[in-house]
């Protein structure tokens, strides 16, 4: 495929222009790529860590600021039809001179609940004013991202502003009725590049490899929680269903494309004994060569999800991370169908502020503030 070949107009789209789309870019994935970095995660694994994490939280850096109900959300489709919604959740969140940006994880009152295979979620887009981030909040909201297929759905939307301008990161999870390149299902990570002014964007492609033994560009068959963190480096979670195993690396990036033979995976970032997965969340500049990046881990009985924070470089090397959690699963905040888990998709810095913006229980968003300084008290530094 070329470059153009991997580009898909998302105004006004056809959904037989779309299956064909869809058909050639799930046939590009690369088994050499998935091995290079199996290989790279099963190395990081075998490594102590240099931090031991602990699910113990001794008390709670983030507060919430905010909250959004899916029944606070007013939403009509490009059609002009009211649309109920059920869920608001994993959102992202930009700030935009005085206005937050929310970009919500969203599904109809039809909707299957999350986890469910069968949910059908989509992405839409609300502005607030900065000064009204507090309490019960309402929003209007229009649709930039949604299914085009019956056998996906479009998840966890990620907010950057970087070399390229504003990118609006998504997850779109297809099962195909009959296998592709030998997978019974995908979950791939698409980037848009949003125009001077707009908030939805107009054309999506999906992050890609370098294919290390055919040349070219190629997907893996499962790589949500990835995202930049920075003009030239992302980190990507891929799992690994043969081993069982997903984490997050850290790897070179050119445009859209990941150069996987030279990912770093740190012991500090892999599931420990007593977690599922770990994966990345979002990210956050807090310094001209510093970044803040937030991950979770997924216990591996009960699957609660835990928080924390680590801190690199601009060249992606791990300077420090939590030991402790700096959010809990927050029980009393809300109950819904998916109990203990709380998972960011958006992170922003105002002024000495970290806000932000997560699902809770897969059903409702939080908006969490902390002051930096707090969470920096909170982490273990590296020795070189």
């Amino acid at each position: 495929m070329v470059a153009e070949d991997w580009v898909f107009s998302t105004v006004n789209p056809s959904v037989h222009e779309y299956v064909e789309y869809l058909s050639k870019v799930l046939s590009s994935r690369s088994v050499a790529v998935e091995d290079v970095l199996a290989r790279r995660l099963a190395e990081a694994k075998s490594r102590r860590p240099r931090v031991e994490r602990t699910f113990k939280v001794g008390s709670e850096v983030f507060e919430v600021k905010a909250y959004l109900l899916g029944s606070d959300i007013d939403l009509r489709s490009p059609a002009g039809v009211q649309v109920p919604l059920r869920i608001a959740a994993n959102p992202a969140i930009l700030i935009d001179g005085d206005d937050a940006v929310l970009y919500v994880r969203a599904s109809t009152l039809g909707s299957h609940p999350i986890p469910d295979p069968r949910s059908r979620t989509f992405i839409c887009i609300g502005r607030a004013p900065l000064r009204e981030l507090k309490g019960r909040l309402r929003l209007n909201a229009k649709p930039a991202l949604y299914p085009l297929v019956y056998v996906e759905r479009v998840e966890d939307p990620r907010v950057l502003i970087g070399r390229r301008g504003r990118e609006l990161y998504h997850v779109r999870a297809v099962m195909p009725s009959k296998p592709i390149a030998g997978a019974p299902s995908f979950v791939l990570t698409f980037t848009s590049t949003l125009k001077e002014g707009s908030d939805a964007p107009e054309r999506m492609e999906p992050v890609r490899f370098r294919d290390p033994i055919n040349g070219g560009e190629a997907i893996i068959r499962d790589y949500r929680d990835t995202f930049p963190l920075s003009d030239s480096l992302t980190v990507l979670r891929p799992w690994l269903e043969e081993l069982g195993l997903g984490a997050p690396l850290v790897a070179p990036m050119e445009g859209p494309v990941v150069d996987p033979l030279n990912a770093r995976a740190y012991p500090e970032l892999m599931p420990a004994s007593n977690e599922r997965k770990t994966g990345s969340n979002c990210s956050v500049r807090i310094s001209s060569n510093e970044c803040l990046l937030i991950f979770h881990g997924v216990d591996s009985v009960f699957g609660a999800y835990h928080t924390y924070a680590a801190l690199l470089s601009n060249d992606g090397e791990l300077l420090a991370v939590t030991p402790e959690p700096v959010s809990s699963p927050r029980p009393n905040d809300y109950f819904g169908a998916r109990p203990t888990t709380l998972f960011p998709c958006g992170a922003a810095l105002v002024g000495n502020e970290v806000l932000l913006s997560a699902g809770k229980d897969d059903e409702m968003t939080l908006i969490l503030s902390a002051a930096l300084d707090d969470i920096m008290e909170r982490m273990k530094f590296i020795a070189p």
